[in-house]
């Protein structure tokens, strides 16, 4: 064979050679990439539930007391409006007149 041929030869294996070993480092590089998000995301997810969920549910448990004591106020208003009636300056009647 002619040697030029030879070398052609030889230079596209070695070629084909990389190309196959960049692809595979591609892959495995992806793959890690993978691994390497999952993981954040579970330790992320981790540290929520054992460290923040507590401070989150005494939140709750907070708006609630504060939104029931609105609530509480709002009929305690009522009931004294409608048991003083006309006698406090600036409460509305609930009667009508005829």
């Amino acid at each position: 064979m002619d040697p030029r041929i030879d070398e052609i030869l030889r230079i596209t294996k070695d070629t084909n050679r990389m190309v196959h070993k960049m692809r595979r480092s591609q892959l495995w590089g992806r793959f890690y990439q993978v691994v390497w998000w999952i993981a954040i995301l579970a330790i992320s997810g981790a540290a929520y539930y054992y460290y923040a969920q507590p401070y989150v549910d005494k939140l709750t448990q907070l708006y609630a007391q504060v939104e029931s004591g609105g609530a509480q106020a709002q009929s305690v208003g009522s009931q004294l409006s409608s048991f003083f009636g006309n006698w406090l300056p600036g409460a509305v009647s609930t009667t009508t007149a005829k």
